[in-house]
């Protein structure tokens, strides 16, 4: 009898005792990478800005009057972190498939211009990044910009704007009259990390 009541205590102080629990902790993690995004509205073929006749067709072939024009805007343009904004010109002006006559100053065969990503389109300096032309292929300029920026065009957000786009004024070019035909720049603007 008294194996059996050492039994039925061992057995009672088993059910009695606290349950036995283990613990380990998990760490998580994460990391985002370094993300720019120009959202490209216009399709694949990018911004298009066509000023048309230079001349304003009137016909003299001499650009008189100052000329400005703006890409479309790319909504919900994006970095997520501190970034630099540039704007490259490939051939450093509007300039003629036309090759000026060989010791001729009577024509002109480019035209220069400004470029600018104005301050309340991308939150760059007062007065906003501006590239100017002058002839010299790949000229560029460019802004730290310290801090992520979005720019979704939708009033409330970020800016209150249409969205990330770049304005092109041309000047007048003086007396001289523009070679005939087609006139072209590639204007690049990028995005990228400081």
């Amino acid at each position: 009898m008294k194996l059996r009541t050492l039994a039925s205590a061992a057995a009672l102080s088993l059910l009695a005792a606290p349950a036995y629990a283990v613990s380990d902790t998990i760490a998580i993690s994460g990391n985002q990478v370094f993300t720019c995004v120009i959202n490209n509205n216009e399709g694949p073929a990018g911004a298009t800005v066509d000023l048309g006749a230079l001349d304003g067709g009137d016909g003299t072939g001499i650009l008189k009057t100052s000329v400005t024009a703006s890409s479309t805007a790319w909504k919900d343009s994006y970095c997520n972190g501190n970034h630099k904004i540039t704007l490259t010109s490939a051939k450093g002006g509007l300039t003629s498939a036309t090759a000026l006559p060989a010791g001729s100053d009577a024509f002109d065969s480019r035209v220069n211009y400004a470029a600018t990503v104005a301050e309340a389109d991308w939150g760059v300096s007062t007065g906003g990044l501006v590239l100017t032309t002058a002839g010299t292929a790949g000229v560029s300029a460019s802004e730290n910009i310290n801090n992520a920026f979005r720019n979704d065009g939708v009033t409330g957000n970020t800016l209150d704007s249409t969205g990330l786009k770049v304005t092109v004024t041309f000047a007048a070019n003086g007396v001289n009259p523009l070679l005939q035909g087609p006139y072209t720049d590639t204007l690049t603007l990028e995005l990228a990390a400081q």
